[in-house]
C-alpha cells in the first residue's frame, strides 16, 4: 500500500481492515478478504493512531503529536464529528461507558 502505512486495526468480526497512511493524509479501509478498497479519507494532518468504538461502528484517527481527534463511520469513512484534545494525542483507546 502507498503511503508509508503507520498502523493497521481489524475490526471486530475481521472483515475490515483499517490503515493510516500519515505521509498521505490518509485512512483506508479494505476488505480482508479482497483487498477492495472500502473507503477512505483525506485529513490535513498526519493520522496515525486509530481506535474502534467496541461495537465497531466508530473509528476514531488522529494525528500523532496533534490535537484533533476526528470520529469516522467506520463503514463509510464519513466524518461524523471531531474534538480538540486537550493535549497532544500519542495513542488513542476506545473502552465501553456503562450508565448506571
Amino acid at each position: 500500500m502507498a503511503g508509508d502505512p503507520y498502523m493497521i486495526l481489524l475490526n471486530p468480526d475481521g472483515s475490515l481492515l483499517y490503515v493510516t497512511q500519515p505521509g498521505a493524509g490518509r485512512v483506508t479501509a479494505l476488505a480482508t478478504k479482497t483487498g477492495q478498497v472500502i473507503c477512505d479519507m483525506t485529513f490535513s494532518g498526519h493520522p496515525a493512531p486509530l481506535a474502534l468504538s467496541v461495537d465497531g461502528t466508530e473509528l476514531y484517527v488522529a494525528g500523532l503529536n496533534e490535537m484533533v481527534i476526528s470520529v469516522l463511520n467506520a463503514q463509510t469513512c464519513a466524518l461524523e464529528r471531531s474534538f480538540d484534545a486537550p493535549e497532544p494525542v500519542s495513542w488513542l483507546v476506545a473502552t465501553e461507558v456503562m450508565v448506571l
